[in-house]
């Protein structure tokens, strides 16, 4: 019996020491994860120990190289720069100002514009806008200048109120003062 009881014990030993090393290689067991393609599933280093994830096949890079993008220095906002326009009118004349970086200085493109035309006559400013388009239209007695965000559009309305108070309406003009890009 004690034979047979050694020899339980040996047994034991033996297939505990072959368990041991059969699982002993194989380390800690972590997690898989389904990743996209051109990516594979990881382990992390030594700032996130034992965390998995997914990352760029080496095959395939990383795409913002490609790019020339960097998360660390993304490029620059695009500046957008405001446009001012401006619709004068004197008697029998008009003028106009588009894409100008003030709204003084549209206004005063437009005032001298209808200046010249009417030989020196007084004008007056019927509109200033930006970042817009706008239309005058004139009819029999009188005219009307309006704005609005396409130029279709500023010069229905243009049309629409003329009619509102005069006959024969028709757009005089039509222009348009958008933002540009500084960079």
């Amino acid at each position: 019996m004690k034979i047979a009881s050694e020899m339980r014990a040996a047994r034991r030993i033996f297939f505990a020491a072959l368990l041991w090393a059969t699982l002993a290689p194989l380390g800690t067991a972590h997690a898989q994860y389904v990743c996209m393609p051109g990516t594979h599933s990881t382990t992390g280093a030594w700032e996130v120990p034992n965390a998995s994830f997914c990352a760029p096949d080496e095959s395939q890079g990383d795409d913002r190289e490609s790019r020339g993008t960097n998360d660390a220095n993304p490029p620059p906002e695009p500046v957008w720069e405001t446009r001012w326009g401006a619709i004068a009118t004197g008697e029998g004349s008009f003028g106009t100002a588009v894409s100008y970086p003030s709204e003084q200085a549209a206004r005063s493109r437009a005032t001298l514009e209808c200046q010249a035309q009417s030989n020196g006559k007084p004008c007056r400013v019927k509109l200033a806008f930006y970042n817009q388009c706008a239309a005058l239209a004139g009819g029999d007695t009188g005219s009307i200048a309006f704005g609005s965000a396409t130029e279709e559009r500023a010069k229905n309305l243009a049309v629409t109120n003329c009619s509102k108070h005069t006959s024969n309406c028709r757009v005089i003009y039509s222009g348009c003062s958008l933002p540009e890009l500084s960079r």
